[in-house]
């Protein structure tokens, strides 16, 4: 079991490239824009915390921030964030790229959301928010790299969203075909690309000796998890459901796919249907997990290919998972 493991690595790890999905300019800014978010907002939350700290939702925005030291290679000039904040026990902060806006320079205004629902300083939540606003502008920069330009991953990204809208009940009520398709959105190239320049943010931020101890800090974190469910992602139990709720869910997927395009996607009976796209989705996750293991690499200055050779063998088996 072990050895199968450490040959997983041998064999794909050292001919992945990191560079394929982080991007240099927006990771070396990505500490300055927090800096400014949270100064921001932990000015604002003191100054109106008697109004704020009253368990209602508070929206607001943060003045335009400045991007010159990115904007030639990203083409990001300036950056808004819409902060929706409320006092709350949950301790969670979330983000979201909304959309981008062409200035007259010729460079874009970004749109970023940041949900806050926390009752401590927000000072404490920097590493939080440089991940999140790191994850935020890399869509950003994808997006504006791929206006005008329709591409497959486009339309797949239309087509999970006009199924989950069709087929919403069918997913609400049966866990296996939601987990598919947040499996689907999990394997778009630009949520595996955010989810690399998530994770260069946090490997910046964390001090290990060892490059065992950096992966269990990168657990605590969603990327490293999501490439390890999409590795690990099995069928089983979504082919047990009812066949006739199958097939119209399958019914109403193709469909999608055959009015954008993608007609060489569509695969009918449950069997092959999922299959063929557990194999997309399992394929990705070995991508995916491959390049933040480079970056691992890269952090502890390993010989290329070799991050395998310092990583424990209880903890390839929790990453890689069995032989089932």
């Amino acid at each position: 079991m072990k050895k199968r493991i450490r040959n997983i690595i041998e064999e794909k790890v050292e001919n992945i490239l990191e560079s394929g999905g982080k991007q240099d300019d927006l990771h070396d800014s990505t500490e300055r824009v927090t800096k400014i978010i949270v100064k921001f907002l932990s000015g604002y939350v003191e100054k109106y915390k008697t109004d704020l700290f009253d368990g209602y939702e508070w929206e607001f925005s943060i003045p335009e921030i400045p991007a010159n030291d990115i904007q030639e290679k990203t083409l990001i000039g300036k950056i808004k964030v819409n902060v929706e904040y409320i006092h709350s026990s949950e301790n969670k902060i979330t983000g979201l790229f909304k959309k981008v806006k062409l200035l007259d320079n010729g460079y874009y205004l970004v749109f970023l959301e940041i949900k806050i629902k926390i009752n401590d300083d927000i000072k404490t939540y920097f590493n939080q928010i440089e991940y999140l606003v790191s994850h935020e502008l890399h869509h950003a920069f994808r997006n504006i790299k791929t206006i005008n330009k329709e591409s497959k991953e486009r339309f797949l990204n239309r087509v999970k969203n006009y199924t989950n809208k069709e087929a919403e009940k069918l997913i609400k009520d049966n866990p296996e075909l939601k987990e598919f398709m947040e499996m689907i959105y999990l394997s778009l190239a630009s949520e595996m690309e955010a989810r690399q320049q998530e994770t260069a943010t946090q490997l910046k931020n964390i001090k290990t000796d060892s490059s065992t101890k950096t992966i269990e800090y990168l657990q605590k974190f969603q990327p490293i998890n999501d490439a390890r469910r999409m590795l690990n992602y099995s069928t089983q139990k979504i082919l047990e459901l009812d066949i006739d709720l199958l097939n119209k869910f399958i019914e109403i997927f193709n469909k999608n796919l055959n009015e954008l395009g993608l007609k060489n996607q569509i695969k009918k009976t449950p069997e092959i249907f999922f299959k063929y796209w557990r194999n997309i989705i399992t394929s990705n996750g070995d991508i995916l997990l491959k390049k933040i293991l480079r970056m691992v690499s890269d952090k502890h200055q390993l010989k290329e290919g070799l991050v395998h050779l310092e990583i424990e063998d209880d903890l390839l088996q929790e990453i890689f998972g069995s032989d089932s």
